[in-house]
């Protein structure tokens, strides 16, 4: 699912300039900034130094979210896909020295989905199975400290995850986005598609609750679902329909990749060419600071609309 870095809802705002004093008419000043000496001393410092190290990797952590909001908010993608893989190995780097960091894991879970759909799955789909897997690793190392241990069967799987509640909804949702979009491009695995009624009671607890997650995200997942099986798989292009409709009224349309995916998965299997067509043309035709905080996210659906429109003959 074509989701960007960010948690919060409406996403935070342009965060205010962090431009320190000029050295003199149009220079800016070459101190370093203080998020990149916190993160240099968590490096640097011995194990006897461990309080002003956990001090330094604390307050790095606090500045790398602000800056995934940014990103978030980047219009060049050049840009962005270069921050992106930079922002991930800190966030390692930063879990190395606290590796129980709730924070860091999640938007570490958040990060390489994200990143492998934006900017890896279309080109190299086996290097992004890859990240997809590191990014549902972190989000089930991070279920875990909540005390969510994953069952092996399935129907204890599925108590276990209807015991979860707000506290681990950002988790439950970033660790089933990552499993599902590896699971997508496994479509041949068995063991891969055994895994998916897990990640389906994943993502219909966190529409049990909170369905305004993430624009909707639970409900895009499970339009998805509901749209790319065959019938006789337990397919349901009306279920998709009511899953997608939903996720639009929850982001009141202004979250662009929700509209991708109801082109994809309803109007293609429903064969409805006409409303496929306008479906991706709503994306095309969308400014993409129509949700600043999702700038991003809004420019990389364009984009897919864009090539899936001149795909129209291979659906149809």
């Amino acid at each position: 699912m074509a989701f960007p870095l960010s948690e919060k809802q409406g996403g935070p705002g342009v965060p205010k300039s962090t431009r320190g004093p000029r050295n003199g008419p149009g220079r800016r000043s070459l101190r370093p900034s203080l998020g990149f000496l916190l993160f240099l001393l968590a490096l640097i410092l011995p194990p006897s130094g461990c309080t002003l190290k956990r001090i330094a990797v604390l307050s790095s952590a606090e500045i790398v979210e602000d800056a995934f909001a940014a990103f978030n908010e980047e219009e060049d993608l050049v840009i962005a896909e270069s921050a992106a893989a930079s922002n991930l190995k800190l966030l390692e780097g930063l879990l190395k020295s606290e590796p129980n960091h709730r924070g860091l894991l999640l938007l570490a879970a958040r990060g390489f989905g994200g990143y492998a759909f934006a900017f890896v799955e279309e080109k190299a789909p086996g290097r992004a199975r890859r990240l997809y897997i590191r990014g549902r690793n972190y989000g089930l190392r991070l279920l875990r400290l909540y005390g969510f241990s994953p069952p092996a069967h399935l129907d204890d799987f599925r108590r276990a995850v209807r015991k979860l509640g707000p506290r681990e909804l950002p988790a439950l949702f970033w660790t089933a986005y990552n499993w599902a979009n590896w699971i997508n491009l496994n479509q041949t695995s068995p063991r891969a598609l055994a895994d998916l009624p897990r990640v389906v009671a994943m993502m219909e607890r966190v529409a049990a609750v909170d369905e305004t997650y993430f624009y909707g995200g639970a409900h895009v997942f499970l339009g998805s679902y509901f749209g790319g099986r065959p019938k006789i798989a337990g397919g349901d292009v009306a279920a998709a329909k009511r899953h997608f409709d939903r996720a639009l009224a929850l982001s009141g349309g202004k979250f662009l990749p929700t509209w991708v995916f109801y082109a994809r998965y309803y109007a293609v299997p429903a064969q409805k060419k006409d409303i496929y067509v306008k479906l991706l043309k709503k994306v095309t035709g969308a400014p993409a600071g129509i949700l600043p905080s999702e700038r991003l996210a809004n420019i990389v659906a364009r984009g897919r609309a864009e090539r899936m429109l001149g795909e129209v003959d291979e659906y149809f």
